[in-house]
C-alpha cells in the first residue's frame, strides 16, 4: 500500500507535517475491498500489507480524488493494494496500481479521512505559470493607474470613474487569480475555493 506520509501526519504541499489537532490519530486507514467491491476480511495493517511511504509523483503534477465534491472521484482500496475508480469514464483509468498513487490526509481539508493522490503524466505547460506571474506583475501598474485617476481632479469625470471601476476590478481579479493559479490545489480549502470562485465570477 502506498502512503504519501506516515500515519498520524498530514500532507502539506510536498511536505509531511505532524498532526497537532486532538483526535487526529484515531482516523483509520480506508476500508479494504475485493475486486467486486465487497468488503474484504482484512484491515490496512502491517499484517496484510507492505507500506511504502513515498511521493510517486516526483517531477509530475499530483492531483487528489475528492468523492465528497465530485461523484466521479469515488474510489475503493483493493486487497491487492490498488485503487479502483468504478465511475471513471475511461476504462484504462479505472485502476491505479500502488506506484501510481499514494494515500494521505490534508490538514486544510475539512474532512479527516484519507484522500488518494495520483499522478498525471502529461507534461505541464509552463504558459500557465508565465501568465500567472504576468498577471501579478501587472497589478502594481493597475493600482498606480487607479490612484492617479483618483488623485487628479481633472480626471475625476465620468470617463475617469468608469476607468477606475474597471482597473480596480481588474487589479483585484488578477491578484486573486494569479495567487490561486500558483498555489497547489491541495493547500486551498474547498470552502475558500468556492467562495473565491463565486466572488470573482
Amino acid at each position: 500500500m502506498s502512503l504519501c506520509c506516515r500515519v498520524g501526519t498530514f500532507l502539506n504541499g510536498d511536505n509531511c507535517v505532524e498532526a497537532t489537532m486532538n483526535g487526529t490519530e484515531a482516523v483509520q486507514l480506508p476500508v479494504i475491498y475485493e475486486m467486486d467491491l465487497i468488503s474484504a476480511n482484512v484491515t490496512a495493517s502491517d499484517k496484510y500489507f507492505d507500506f511504502v511511504i513515498w511521493n510517486p509523483c516526483a517531477g509530475m503534477k499530483r492531483y487528489s480524488l475528492n468523492p465528497r465534491v465530485y461523484e466521479d472521484d469515488e474510489w475503493y482500496l483493493l486487497s491487492n493494494g490498488s485503487i479502483i475508480l468504478p465511475l471513471s469514464e475511461e476504462p484504462e483509468e479505472r485502476l491505479l496500481d500502488y506506484y501510481q498513487y499514494c494515500l494521505a490526509r490534508v490538514k486544510s481539508y475539512e474532512y479527516p479521512e484519507y484522500m488518494v493522490f495520483f499522478c498525471d503524466e502529461t507534461i505541464e505547460d509552463d504558459d500557465g505559470i508565465i501568465y500567472s506571474y504576468g498577471m501579478l506583475a501587472s497589478v502594481p501598474f493597475l493600482v498606480v493607474t487607479y490612484v492617479i485617476y483618483w488623485l487628479l481632479p481633472e480626471l475625476r469625470n465620468l470617463h475617469g470613474l468608469t476607468l477606475r471601476g474597471y482597473v480596480g476590478c481588474l487589479a483585484m481579479a488578477y491578484s486573486i487569480l494569479g495567487v490561486l493559479q500558483l498555489t497547489p490545489q491541495e493547500q486551498i480549502p474547498n470552502g475558500i475555493c468556492i467562495t473565491i470562485g463565486i466572488s470573482i465570477e
